[in-house]
C-alpha cells in the first residue's frame, strides 16, 4: 500500500509537472501574442497617423494652390482694371486736347482725310448705303462736322462726296462738337465714322490689348 502510495503520488507529481509545463507554455505564447498584438497595433497607428499626415499635407498644398490662383487672379483683374483706366485716361486727355486745338484745323484737311477714307471703302460696301438714299424719300444724307461749315466749304464738301456717293440734292450739315474733328456720314440706316473720336476709341482698344497680350 505503501509503495502503491508512493507511485500515485509520483504520478501526481507528474502530472503537476506536466500541468505545469503546459501552463508555462500557454502563458509564454499568449505573452507572446500580447506582444504582437500591441506591436500590430502600434503599426497601424502609426499607418493610420502617416495617413492623416500625408492627406493633411495634400489639403494643405491644395488650399495653398486654391489661395495663389485667387491671389493670381485678383491681381490680373486689378492690373486690368490699371491698364484700362489709364488707357481711358490717356485718350481723355488726348480728346481735350484734340478738342482744343481741332477749331484751327482747316475744314479741306478733314475733307482730304475723308475723302481718302471714303477711297478705301470697297463699292459693295457702299453699295447698300447708296440704295438706302434711294429709297429714302425724306432724308438724305447728313455730314456731321465738330465745327461748323461757312457756305463756301459746304459747297465743297457737296461736290466732292458728290463724285463718290449719289445722294442727289438730299444733304444736310450739322455740328457735332462730340467726334472731335473729321466727319460723320449719316445715312438713313446707317453711318460711316471717320471721326477723331473713333479714332481714339479705337486707339484705346489697341493699347488695352496690346498691354494685355504683355502683361
Amino acid at each position: 500500500m505503501t509503495k502503491q502510495a508512493f507511485a500515485e503520488a509520483d504520478e501526481l507529481k507528474k502530472e503537476a509537472e506536466d500541468a505545469r509545463l503546459i501552463y508555462e507554455s500557454e502563458r509564454l505564447k499568449l505573452d507572446q501574442e500580447r506582444q504582437d498584438l500591441i506591436k500590430k497595433i502600434h503599426e497601424e497607428i502609426e499607418k493610420e497617423h502617416q495617413k492623416i499626415l500625408e492627406e493633411a499635407k495634400v489639403e494643405a498644398k491644395s488650399a495653398l494652390d486654391t489661395a495663389r490662383q485667387m491671389i493670381e487672379q485678383e491681381r490680373f483683374v486689378a492690373t486690368n482694371e490699371i491698364r484700362e483706366q489709364a488707357a481711358s485716361l490717356a485718350v481723355i486727355l488726348a480728346g481735350r486736347l484734340i478738342g482744343e486745338i481741332g477749331p484751327e484745323i482747316p475744314q479741306n484737311v478733314h475733307l482730304k482725310r475723308l475723302l481718302k477714307f471714303l477711297e478705301s471703302i470697297p463699292v459693295e460696301e457702299i453699295r447698300p448705303l447708296q440704295e438706302d438714299l434711294k429709297n429714302s424719300s425724306d432724308t438724305g444724307l447728313t455730314v456731321a462736322t465738330s465745327t461748323e461749315l461757312t457756305p463756301e466749304d459746304r459747297g465743297q464738301w457737296q461736290l466732292c462726296l458728290s463724285d463718290r456717293i449719289d445722294f442727289g440734292n438730299k444733304i444736310n450739315f450739322v455740328i457735332d462738337p462730340e467726334i472731335l474733328g473729321g466727319a460723320e456720314l449719316r445715312f438713313p440706316h446707317g453711318i460711316l465714322k471717320f471721326t477723331w473720336r473713333e479714332q481714339l476709341q479705337h486707339a484705346e482698344k489697341l493699347l488695352i490689348r496690346d498691354e494685355n497680350a504683355t502683361g
